[in-house]
């Protein structure tokens, strides 16, 4: 059975439709997790996608082929990733509107070409349904009360193929590498750009979107080298409990960890020094994967990583 999401309130922001013209009707194909704060499905929209800024078009053009927009392959598809959070807790509204503004932030690098590994946001809107959801079972206190509608916050991501979760025990240390390049990288210029900080950093939200094997995607152009991803596009997600500062120079983040305040990049790296790596056969390589690791554990930024031997 199919759920139809209707929407109350919508904005515009990212895909730049009218609130009476975006979201009319998405319609669940899967439900891929449900978790505390929130459910995950797999979803397809029922109106045509508009397409996205022309200027798109160049970016592909700069190297003959070089896929610059990954996100692309979902777009084909008219699948998305639907980010489903209740409401019915003004704590809950709370964090659902700071993790619209860290997605949208996060989306901006994507436009401006500055980092495409942060899960792209087409949309959001705010939407009643009827559908209980499980985390609200568990969290009712008469179990007899019956409530016909359930505010809910809707966000329309990109669609990835996998977790990095599912991956790790068969990755090659290749593809370790170029994943892993990746996250520092994306965490290095949303540094920068946000003063971001994940705080939630694990393999589960991390994800993953496959290239077709003839593809080439020219992620990071940097004064002293040009790295090319060959396998997969990462993706970070989830954003709940991240740490985010504004253009406007508002600091956004968990109010309830006064400490999550603070810019502490390092405490992501530590986040990642604690994630399985792949087998190792080559006495060198061991080393350095080792001496990476415990750069990991006591780095304060990750543009302190990304030159290190065991990328090269």
């Amino acid at each position: 059975m199919h759920t139809i999401f209707s929407p109350l309130r919508a904005s515009s922001t990212v895909a730049k439709n009218s609130p009476t013209t975006v979201l009319k009707q998405y319609r669940s194909e899967e439900q891929k997790s449900s978790g505390k704060h929130a459910d995950v499905f797999i979803v397809s929209n029922k109106r045509k996608k508009p397409e996205q800024n022309d200027n798109d078009e160049d970016k592909e053009n700069l190297h003959q082929n070089v896929n610059l927009d990954p996100a692309r392959k979902c777009k084909k598809r008219k699948m998305y990733a639907m980010k489903r959070q209740l409401l019915h807790k003004e704590e809950y509204h709370k964090r659902a509107q700071r993790e619209r503004v860290i997605f949208q932030s996060l989306t901006s690098l994507y436009k401006a070409s500055k980092c495409f590994n942060f899960i792209y946001m087409h949309d959001w809107f705010e939407a009643e349904d009827d559908e209980e959801p499980l985390f609200a079972r568990e969290e009712a206190q008469d179990e007899e009360e019956e409530v016909r509608k359930y505010p809910f916050m809707h966000f329309v991501l990109e669609c990835a193929d996998a977790t990095l979760e599912s991956c790790l025990a068969k990755l090659s240390l290749r593809s370790y590498k170029e994943i892993i390049f990746q996250v520092l990288y994306a965490l290095d210029i949303a540094g920068r750009e946000y003063e971001f900080c994940h705080y939630d950093l694990h393999p589960k939200n991390v994800l993953l979107l496959s290239l077709p094997e003839d593809k080439k995607c020219c992620m990071y152009v940097r004064p002293s080298a040009t790295f090319y991803t060959s396998g997969d596009i990462v993706k970070i997600t989830d954003f709940g409990l991240s740490r985010l500062k504004t253009s406007e120079g508002k600091i956004l983040y968990n109010e309830r960890d006064c400490l999550k305040e603070l810019f502490t990049p390092g405490a992501d790296l530590q986040s990642m020094a604690a994630w399985k790596t792949p087998r190792v056969s080559s006495a060198e390589e061991k080393q350095l994967l080792s001496s990476f690791k415990r750069k990991l554990r006591v780095a304060n930024s990750p543009a302190e990583l990304l030159g290190h031997p065991f990328f090269c």
